[in-house]
């Protein structure tokens, strides 16, 4: 299902003699990239004081399952193709084994 979140954080600032401080403010997910789409929001802010409340929206969309299906094809097709390649590249030694495995049984 689709999942709205907004995040609510409270950062505390130390104090470094100056009146006003500037911030950013990022959260990380570990969704992965291939199931959810999804931007990781940052908020810069000014601080005056010792605190400071910030909202951040996060709205990871849960991908389709035609898309997953499309990525899972993708990487078979990759495989496929990845191997193609190794038995075209060393057929002149893969036939006669074949072959000869083939007569034995």
């Amino acid at each position: 299902p689709n999942s709205v979140s907004s995040l609510e954080a409270v950062v505390s600032t130390q104090s470094t003699g100056a009146l006003t401080s500037t911030y950013t403010v990022k959260i990380e997910s570990s969704l992965p990239h291939s199931l959810y789409n999804f931007t990781v929001p940052d908020v810069k802010l000014r601080s005056e004081g010792p605190f400071q409340h910030v909202n951040l929206a996060f709205l990871p969309i849960r991908k389709s399952v035609h898309q997953e299906q499309a990525t899972r094809a993708s990487f078979t097709a990759l495989t496929i193709i990845v191997l193609s390649m190794v038995l075209a590249a060393n057929h002149a030694t893969l036939v006669p084994v074949f072959t000869q495995v083939y007569h034995s049984v």
